[in-house]
């Protein structure tokens, strides 16, 4: 990923893209496992502070980016791969092995056997969580996408597009942290309905101020967001228990992964009516996630 400023074509950068992606997500699932066997009595909490630290990396990590493309050129943007290589050897020598999973040690067809046992187990209430997650999904990657393009097109530049991404990023950092914490307290389903709403005021709200004052609403966006997205993942792991690292997967690579292609759509949309106009049908996915969290049970069905 951090070769594409040695692409000399879009193919190739395109390419470039994909591959890092690929083997970034790879270590998704693995660590969120870990985190929710951080505590038993605060998972939510736990999972919530994994998360919050790749909020704070992508909060920080364009406006990095930005700086080292303009001060010595996309080429230096390997500098990044070095990032990489303290993280990897913190996991190796920092953090403790991932917890056994039931099926540790099984077959292929034993282990498949098992997954399929698990997910009829947590049955239709995985699946309103996973189609939540990817309405919200479908919000997040268009914001995070398209936010420094908007501030361009409003001519304030990119530096302040960057900016706009840090904010809701950073705030969205803080927002995961909030939902963990609350999560322990008054439920998780209590914190994934109120998510619903205050993601829909916010997210409209921004987009009816003008670009001052959305920099500043940006802040209510990013909290509202990401307030239950590591509660998300740990709902997901309590339906799942055998299983948590697939349960995270499902969250963070089926319902991301999919939404990933609603880019194309907006995109074309903008196209024709302009990014700001196609944003407003942001908020109507987030009118879905409501729905269906209306859905989800009060308690996770617990698997034996």
């Amino acid at each position: 990923m951090t070769a594409i400023g040695w692409a000399p074509s879009y193919s190739l950068a395109a390419a470039a893209l994909l591959l890092g992606g690929c083997m970034a997500g790879l270590c998704h699932p693995d660590m969120a496992s870990r985190a929710s066997h951080l505590s038993q009595r605060h998972k939510g909490l736990a999972v919530s502070a994994f998360v919050t630290g790749g909020r704070l990396g992508f909060a920080l990590g364009p406006l990095v980016a930005i700086g080292v493309a303009k001060a010595f050129g996309m080429e230096w943007l390997w500098l990044y791969a070095l990032v990489a290589l303290v993280a990897a050897l913190g996991v190796r020598w920092g953090l403790p092995e991932p917890p056994p999973g039931a099926q540790a040690g099984e077959g292929g067809l034993s282990l498949l056997r098992g997954l399929r046992a698990s997910l009829g187990e947590a049955g239709l209430p995985l699946v309103i969580l996973t189609a939540l997650t990817l309405c919200r999904a479908v919000v997040n990657i268009n914001l995070m996408g398209f936010l420094p393009t908007l501030y361009v097109e409003w001519g304030l530049g990119l530096w302040s597009g960057g900016a706009a991404n840090a904010i809701l990023l950073f705030s969205g950092g803080l927002g995961v942290m909030l939902g963990g914490v609350l999560a322990d307290r008054i439920g998780m389903r209590a914190i994934v309905i109120t998510a619903q709403v205050l993601s829909f005021f916010s997210l409209v709200a921004f987009l009816a101020s003008p670009p001052g004052l959305g920099m500043a609403v940006l802040t209510a966006v990013g909290l509202s967001m990401y307030l239950m997205m590591g509660v998300g993942i740990a709902y997901a792991q309590e339906m799942m228990p055998r299983n948590r690292g697939f349960a995270s997967s499902i969250m963070l690579g089926v319902a991301w992964g999919l939404a990933s292609f609603s880019v194309y759509p907006i995109s074309k949309v903008a196209e024709q009516v302009g990014l700001h106009n196609a944003f407003w049908l942001l908020p109507g996915f987030l009118v879905v996630s409501f729905c269906l969290s209306l859905f989800l049970p009060k308690q996770a069905k617990r698997q034996a």
